[in-house]
């Protein structure tokens, strides 16, 4: 039993994506919301964070000791109001370390973050956000996050394969994490 399966009472916010999805599998007894499709699995809620009546009924009706949040989500005031409902939630926030310039590489968290991309920027935000508002919080930053059905990690590979040279960036350093083995660092 992994240490989340020990914890009751924990919601994953964007339980569908590439990350969130790994985390479900790894943690059997974790409730999820998801955006878009359909799911026969009990577990889960379907949620547009942009409904802020709906979110908030949710968190009310799960009631959750942690929340974790790795949800593709961008409204920085819709997040600000969700941020207001969860001061008393255990909040695990999935950033990035895009946060970052990438100027030296192995950064601790008390670098100083200069987020390049809008991406980064984004990220940067919502981890201001969290800092201001919440008390019991988890920043997780991973870096790029690949693994079996990612299309960047197949077109990585397939070169590496076929000795063909990538490109990529030559002026900064990035870290890189297998999708499962941070779903069970979770």
């Amino acid at each position: 039993m992994t240490y989340i399966e020990k914890m009751t009472k924990t919601l994953l916010i964007g339980g569908n994506g590439f990350l969130g999805s790994k985390i479900v599998e790894a943690a059997s007894n974790i409730i999820f919301t998801y955006r878009n499709g359909t799911t026969k699995d009990k577990r889960a809620i379907q949620l547009d964070l942009e409904d802020e009546i709906r979110t908030k009924e949710i968190i009310q009706e799960v009631s959750p000791e942690i929340i974790i949040f790795c949800a593709k989500f961008e409204n920085i005031e819709k997040f600000r109001k969700l941020i207001d409902m969860v001061k008393k939630i255990r909040f695990l926030f999935i950033s990035s370390d895009a946060v970052f310039d990438g100027e030296k590489g192995n950064y601790s968290e008390d670098d100083k973050k200069n987020p390049l991309t809008t991406y980064g920027k984004g990220k940067d935000q919502f981890e201001e956000i969290i800092k201001e508002y919440l008390t019991n919080y988890v920043i997780i930053r991973p870096g790029w996050i690949l693994g079996k059905g990612c299309k960047r990690s197949s077109e990585i590979i397939k070169k590496l394969n076929d000795n063909a040279p990538m490109k990529r960036f030559n002026d900064f350093y990035r870290s890189f994490i297998e999708v499962e083995d941070l779903a069970k660092i979770i």
